[in-house]
């Protein structure tokens, strides 16, 4: 008999609501204050904070950023000129604690990094194809993001699954898993054995939920016995207590979502 991979454990989805970013202004000499950017007009910065009103700054010791984001009213881009509407934001686990590599993936501008904890933006990639048909590649709509045992960068785009080499000071980006349709890919995981998971928006050519590398990304193959067909694969995670893994599909048509969980450990 086939044991099935995947077991449903949940059947509700929870939506998270978006959250409020305050303004971080970042001295050079490593302080950091926290609130409301009220004026900035190049000489002067005035920052507003409930644990101590207004606070002007003259002069130039200071830079801001806004929590790796534009803020909701427009008053402080992440560096100029604005980058294009963001789609993923990533940061190399490897890095967490220095908080130094951050990759952010946008709808049809490629792929970008940032080295100076996201104060200054890079691309890596180029454009989609909708944008530079003579030198793009397909990869708009990048809203999953992860890296191999070696560093190397995957994202899943419109164009399937991508994967990062270095050259030189750039990178080129070889399609490892194509998609023949026009559905982008959603999310992208890893467990601690470096074992990959992918999943993709809903489409009608390809029913497959959840597929799984084992070898840093450059082959993969179905990994979703279990799961009704067709439906799409969201989110991955390894639950540290259980050492399963944990998939968020979503039924696209509906907008119904559930949990699964495959039977057995994953690492």
């Amino acid at each position: 008999m086939t044991r099935l991979p995947f077991l449903a454990v949940c059947v509700l989805f929870f939506f998270l609501g978006s959250h409020a970013l305050a303004d971080q202004v970042s001295l050079k000499n490593g302080d950091r204050l926290s609130g409301t950017i009220i004026k900035s007009d190049g000489s002067t910065l005035v920052l507003h904070s409930d644990y101590a009103g207004d606070v002007s700054l003259n002069g130039t010791p200071f830079r801001a950023a806004a929590s790796g984001f534009q803020t909701t009213v427009g008053r402080l881009r992440l560096a100029p000129p604005p980058l294009p509407p963001m789609a993923a934001l990533h940061m190399d686990s490897a890095s967490m604690q220095q908080l130094k590599d951050f990759w952010l993936g946008t709808e049809q501008n490629g792929i970008f990094r940032s080295t100076d904890n996201r104060f200054t933006w890079t691309r890596q990639s180029p454009s989609a194809t909708s944008f530079d048909p003579t030198h793009g590649i397909r990869d708009g709509n990048i809203y999953g993001m992860t890296f191999d045992r070696n560093g190397n960068v995957l994202f899943g785009s419109q164009g399937g699954i991508w994967k990062s080499s270095r050259t030189g000071t750039g990178y080129t980006w070889t399609n490892v898993l194509q998609n023949h349709n026009t559905a982008a890919g959603k999310g992208l995981g890893r467990d601690a054995n470096g074992n990959l998971y992918y999943g993709h928006n809903h489409d009608p050519k390809d029913p497959t939920v959840v597929y799984r590398s084992t070898d840093d990304g450059n082959t993969w193959s179905a990994y979703d016995s279990g799961i009704p067909p067709s439906l799409e694969g969201h989110r991955f995670i390894v639950n540290p207590a259980d050492r399963r893994l944990y998939a968020v599909i979503e039924d696209g048509a509906t907008n119904n979502g559930w949990v699964y969980r495959t039977l057995n450990p994953v690492q």
